[in-house]
């Protein structure tokens, strides 16, 4: 599997989504219980919109095949998709060419914030599905416009889907609700968790030692 420099510490850079209804019916104790464990493990508790997140990183200069970190010092369109969706605690492969394999597919016309939509682009990889094949990928921010970068705009920018030169192949939404996105940060020392379940064990870990104190 191709990785990106980062990834190699936590598949999403510390992020994973979190459920608190699922996380207190799992674990049979009150959210309050929960948060002041995760504090105690210096874990941060998120709740964000996934459109803000992606507006974050505009203006953040291009580069091909940068390494992709939660602060970047550069992006490129794939990077920058993948970054979006690990802060949501979503993993997505670092090119583009494999990035429009996941998600549901939905007809350009039907999209919605928060979709990916991806194009031919400059320089299209291979892919069975796509006769002109798959090089570019943007984020869409609302019916109008999209965010994406490319070595021609320099940075992260934002464009109008009306005056795209090239015609969107595919359109594939990764989530179904981008907004008030629940996610656990975590620290370095727990970069080894990577779902909820194994937060769920270390909570009532922790729990049991408390109790036994």
């Amino acid at each position: 599997m191709l990785v990106d420099k980062g990834e190699k510490m936590h598949p999403t850079f510390g992020f994973i989504a979190f459920d608190m209804r699922k996380a207190k019916k799992a674990l049979a104790i009150n959210q309050w219980q929960i948060e002041q464990v995760l504090t105690s493990l210096s874990c941060q508790i998120i709740t964000w919109n996934l459109l803000d997140v992606a507006m974050s990183f505009v203006n953040t200069p291009y580069e091909l095949g940068a390494n992709i970190t939660y602060a970047p010092d550069s992006l490129d369109c794939s990077g920058l998709s993948k970054l979006i969706f690990a802060c949501a605690g979503v993993w997505l492969p670092r090119y583009t060419v494999l990035q429009v394999d996941h998600g549901e597919k939905i007809k350009s016309d039907n999209r919605k914030p928060g979709d990916l939509i991806f194009f031919k682009g400059k320089n299209p990889w291979l892919h069975p599905g796509f006769e002109r094949g798959i090089g570019h990928v943007g984020f869409v921010l609302d019916e109008k416009t999209f965010l994406h970068t490319t070595s021609k705009t320099e940075k992260v920018i934002l464009s109008e889907i009306a005056d795209l030169k090239w015609p969107i192949l595919a359109c594939r939404r990764i989530l179904a609700c981008p907004k008030n996105l629940t996610v656990i940060r975590l620290p370095e020392e727990l970069f080894h968790l990577t779902s909820p379940e194994e937060i769920y064990c270390l909570i009532r870990s922790k729990l049991k030692q408390s109790r036994l104190q």
